[in-house]
């Protein structure tokens, strides 16, 4: 029979084992009180999160480790109501702020009464295989770009074909004018001139518009925008595939008058993408004529939005259906990577909605997708398209650096009426001219230039000359990455994409030097 000594022995054997587990297991593991206090944390949880020690740790409520608001209300819901959470990936916040994935399992602990004393759980590093995750989507936003490149070169190539045409018309016409001596009314011929003009303008917006949403569409970092009104995504994924489509099916639409919903724009894009140019592909050789594709939007149960896409096709297999979410599974061998509707579904389950399919052998197939309706306050109204005229600011003085002479050029005769404007090819340049004593009420940066990048000047500025730093915007073509779009995001500071508009220009001007009046 065991004594008593023989008893407390083994219990602090227990409590001693219990003790190695609970420091050496590769999980982080924690207890946390209602208010975001740490009751416990093992040393796995404290290095997952970057501290040095479980007191540095202790000192930080649980709600200032979330990336996203949202994250932290979704699980404190779920927890509420469930009493339990489930593999919940999340973003933390690390000590020296750089982002941790982590997975999470927990429960609630109440009282007798119901009161909750504290929640505990084990998180698991799951970085990795969202960076993997990312890597497949982008993968696959390539390979839809590879389908449209034809249409999307005939998207560009039409209305580059005017741009052309009316300016070598109006340098023709200007040209003659000039040579034709002061005594002839050139009225007539100077309107000509300036409706060529204006119609080349029309078509260079064009460009622009596609490339932004080739640039949108295509890059691997995600905007977060956490709202997205369906009419802009819906057109948007319309007009990068109205090339494939509209030589297969005609395209009817109708997604008016829907209220914003809870989605990354940029991937519910990629999600109507993918349909659309499945359902272009279903239709092979059928005569055109007797094809239609229609996109219809709808209120769900006045807290979700449906959007219909559906094709008059030849429908899909009873067989194939119940696979075609499955990754990697396609039924297109030589063009199909077979993540174009894992990923929808998975975009779309990601922003709380669903997607379902029917479809019928010889009579078509719809694909609907739920999402949720916003109910921020922060959700964006629909898009209004127009053109807002924005007031010139007082005349100051503005230094534009960039290596391609005919964009600084161009950019000094657009800003010469209002603004005192000095233009240098090279950052190099730049930092003579700043060395010389030269002040700027703005410094308009090219970010990828020889010799010395836009980065590596606005680092010498933060150094030598800090208020002329905070003075500078970047303009972009769009074509770098690595370090030099890290910096670009940790610095936030303002960046216009080329090729850019005067109002934009004007915009950006008004908004760098709005304080000094």
């Amino acid at each position: 029979m065991l004594g008593p000594s023989t008893e407390a022995m083994s219990t602090d054997e227990a409590l001693e084992r219990y003790r190695e587990v609970f420091e050496r297991i590769p999980v982080g593991i924690y207890r946390t009180t209602p208010a975001g206090r740490f009751l416990h944390a093992n040393p796995e949880l404290v290095t997952l999160l970057g501290y040095d020690s479980y007191e540095e740790l202790a000192a930080v409520n649980t709600k200032d480790l979330y990336v996203d608001r949202q994250d932290r209300v979704a699980w404190r819901d779920t927890m509420e109501r469930d009493g339990v959470i489930t593999d919940h990936d999340t973003r933390k916040l690390r000590r020296d702020g750089t982002m941790v994935w982590l997975r999470d399992n927990a429960r609630c602990v109440r009282d007798d009464g119901g009161k909750v004393l504290y929640y505990e759980g084990a998180v698991v590093d799951v970085t990795e295989a969202h960076r993997m995750a990312d890597q497949l989507v982008h993968s696959e936003r390539l390979a839809s770009l590879g389908v449209l490149a034809a249409g999307i070169a005939h998207e560009i190539n039409n209305p580059l074909a005017y741009v052309v045409t009316n300016l070598g018309f109006a340098t023709e016409e200007l040209h003659q004018c000039l040579g034709a001596g002061a005594q002839q009314d050139l009225s007539e011929a100077l309107t000509e001139v300036a409706q060529a003009l204006a119609e080349a303008a029309d078509g260079a917006e064009r460009v622009r518009g596609i490339v932004k949403q080739l640039s949108s569409f295509a890059r691997d970092k995600d905007d977060s925008a956490a709202f997205s009104n369906m009419g802009d995504v819906v057109e948007s994924a319309v007009r990068m595939v109205q090339n494939e489509l509209r030589h297969k099916a005609t395209l009817h639409l109708d997604v008016a008058a829907l209220p914003p919903v809870v989605g990354n724009p940029t991937k519910l894009v990629q999600v109507f993408v993918n349909l659309l140019v499945n359902a272009a592909q279903a239709f092979a050789d059928q005569p055109v004529e007797h094809n239609e594709v229609r996109i219809v939007g709808r209120l769900g149960d006045g807290e979700t939005v449906i959007i219909d896409v559906s094709d008059t096709a030849g429908g899909i297999a009873p067989d194939t259906l119940t696979r075609i979410f499955d990754p990697f599974f396609t039924t297109k061998a030589r063009m199909g990577t077979g993540l174009g509707l894992a990923i929808t579904q998975s975009t779309v389950s990601a922003a709380g909605g669903s997607i379902d399919v029917h479809s019928e052998l010889g009579k078509g197939t719809t694909f609907s997708v739920t999402l949720p309706v916003s109910q921020s306050v922060e959700a964006p109204a629909p898009s209004q398209r127009h053109h807002s005229s924005i007031p010139a600011a007082p005349r100051q003085s503005v230094l534009i650096v960039d290596d391609e002479q005919l964009i600084g050029r161009s950019l000094r005769r657009t800003l010469r009426p209002d603004y005192d404007v000095t233009v240098v090819t090279s950052a190099r340049q730049a930092v003579a001219t700043i060395e010389s004593g030269a002040w700027f009420d703005a410094i308009i940066c090219d970010v990828m230039m020889p010799e010395m990048s836009g980065t590596e000047l606005h680092r010498w500025l933060l150094e030598a000359h800090p208020k002329q730093a905070s003075r500078l915007a970047f303009i972009t073509g769009g074509a770098f990455g690595g370090q030099a779009a890290d910096y670009l995001q940790q610095q936030d500071r303002r960046t216009l994409s080329k090729p850019i508009s005067n109002q934009e220009i004007r915009a950006l001007l008004l908004d760098i030097t709005s304080g000094d009046r």
